[in-house]
C-alpha cells in the first residue's frame, strides 16, 4: 500500500475488491488496528484499482474502531463502491442512447415501445361487444337477485313508511348524475371525434403533399412520395396495433421526419417548383399537427376517480330502487331495468372513453385507402 501510494500514476496491475476484504485467520480480535493488519485483498482481473482507490481503503480500515467482523463488511462496501464507480468511468460508451426519436434495442419493448415501470395491467383493458354484454348482464343480475332478497326480508310496508323522505332524495340524486354523466359523454364523444377528424386532416394532408411532389419536374418529388408511402405504411403495420396498447410509434414519427427532409432536399430552381415545395412542406407541417393531435388521444381517458364517483352514485341509485316499497314481481323487473339502463350508459361512455382500442376503436380505413393511393403514384412518378 505504501509503495502504490508514492507512485505518481494510477495501477495498472488489474487488482479490485469483490466482496471487499476478509480476515485471514479466524483468530480473535484484538484491538481494532489488529483487525485491520489482518485484512487482505482479494485480487480480480476485471478492473483497474487506482491508488486514490487504495488510499481510500486503506484510510477506512485504519480509522475503524469497531469489531473487526464488522470493519471488514464495511471497509468491503467502501472500497467495492469506489471500484464499481471506476469501472463504470470506463464504459460509458456501453450506455444506451437516444437519437433520432428511437431508443436503443435492450430498452425496447416486443412491439417497439420503451419499457415503463408501474404500468397497470388492469387500465390496459379493452371493452369488447362480448365484454360490455357481460358486465351489463352482470349488473342487471346483481340488481334483479338485491331486489328479491329484500322482498323476502323486509316487508313492503316498511319500505312504504320511508318513501316521504326517499322520493326527495332520489330525484336530487337522479338529476345530479343525470347531468353529470350527460358532460361526461358530451366530452368522451368530443375526444373521440377529435380523433377521428384528426386522422381524416392527416392522411388529406400527406395525399395532398404525395399529388404536388408528384408534379414537380425530372423525378425531383419522387423521393418525397416514396418516403410518404413508408410513413404511411409504418403507421398501418406498426403504430396502429401499438396505438391499441395506449403506446406510439417511435418508428412512424421517424418516418415523417424523413419525409419532411425528402422535401426539404428537393433540388429545384424554377419559381413554380419552389412556390410547390412550400405548398408541400405546409402540408406535411399540417399532417405533422394532425398526427401529434391522433396520438395525444391515445392515452388520454378519464381520471380513476371520477369513474369511482360514477359507480358509487349510480349504485346508491340503484339501492334505492331496491329498497322502493313495489309489490314483486314489479319490483325485481325495476330494479333489473334501471340497472341495465345505468350500466349501459357507463359502459358506453368506457368504450369511447379511448378512441383506438375496443370494439368501438377507429379502424385505419383512411391510411390504407392513401397508402394505395400514394404508391400508385410513387410507381408512376419512376424514370
Amino acid at each position: 500500500m505504501a509503495a502504490a501510494g508514492r507512485r505518481s500514476t494510477p495501477l495498472t496491475a488489474r487488482a479490485a475488491m469483490v466482496g471487499a476484504f476478509r480476515p485471514a485467520s479466524p483468530k480473535p480480535d484484538r484491538g481494532p488496528m489488529a483487525a485491520a493488519g489482518r485484512l487482505r485483498v482479494i485480487a480480480h482481473p476485471a478492473v483497474d484499482l487506482t491508488k486514490e482507490t487504495l488510499a481510500q481503503a486503506e484510510a477506512a480500515a485504519i480509522a475503524v474502531t469497531r469489531p473487526a467482523a464488522v470493519n471488514a463488511r464495511r471497509v468491503g462496501r467502501i472500497v467495492q463502491r469506489a471500484s464499481t464507480r471506476a469501472a463504470g468511468a470506463g464504459n460509458t460508451a456501453r450506455r444506451p442512447s437516444v437519437r433520432d426519436g428511437q431508443t436503443d434495442r435492450s430498452l425496447r419493448r416486443p412491439d417497439g415501445e420503451g419499457a415503463r415501470r408501474g404500468e397497470r395491467p388492469w387500465k390496459r383493458l379493452s371493452m369488447s361487444y362480448l365484454g360490455a354484454l357481460a358486465v351489463v348482464g352482470l349488473c342487471t343480475a346483481l340488481a334483479v337477485a338485491s331486489a328479491w332478497l329484500v322482498g323476502r326480508l323486509v316487508p313492503v310496508e316498511n319500505r312504504k313508511r320511508h318513501h316521504e323522505v326517499g322520493s326527495p332524495v332520489f330525484s336530487q340524486v337522479g338529476v345530479m348524475i343525470s347531468v353529470l354523466l350527460a358532460f361526461v359523454f358530451s366530452e368522451v364523444w368530443g375526444e373521440y371525434r377529435t380523433a377521428a377528424l384528426a386522422i381524416n386532416g392527416e392522411c388529406a394532408a400527406l395525399h395532398g403533399a404525395a399529388i404536388l411532389a408528384n408534379a414537380v419536374p425530372d423525378g425531383q418529388g419522387l423521393p418525397v412520395d416514396r418516403a410518404i408511402a413508408v410513413y404511411t405504411q409504418t403507421v398501418i403495420t406498426s403504430e396502429w396495433p401499438m396505438m391499441a396498447d395506449r403506446h406510439r410509434s417511435p418508428a412512424a414519427a421517424h418516418a415523417l421526419g424523413d419525409t419532411m427532409r425528402a422535401a426539404v432536399r428537393m433540388n429545384v430552381s424554377r419559381p413554380v417548383d419552389l412556390a410547390t415545395q412550400n405548398q408541400i412542406l405546409s402540408l406535411l407541417a399540417q399532417a405533422h399537427a394532425n398526427r401529434e393531435t391522433r396520438t395525444f388521444q391515445v392515452t388520454q381517458g378519464m381520471p380513476g376517480f371520477m369513474w369511482l364517483m360514477l359507480i358509487i352514485i349510480t349504485a346508491v341509485l340503484v339501492g334505492f330502487v331496491v329498497f322502493s316499497g313495489a309489490e314483486s314481481p314489479t319490483h325485481m323487473v325495476l330494479a333489473g331495468l334501471y340497472a341495465a339502463s345505468a350500466a349501459m350508459v357507463l359502459v358506453l361512455v368506457r368504450m369511447l372513453d379511448f378512441p383506438f382500442e375496443g370494439a368501438l376503436a377507429i379502424p385505419d380505413t383512411d391510411f390504407v385507402k392513401m397508402f394505395g393511393e400514394v404508391a400508385a403514384l410513387a410507381r408512376g412518378a419512376g424514370p
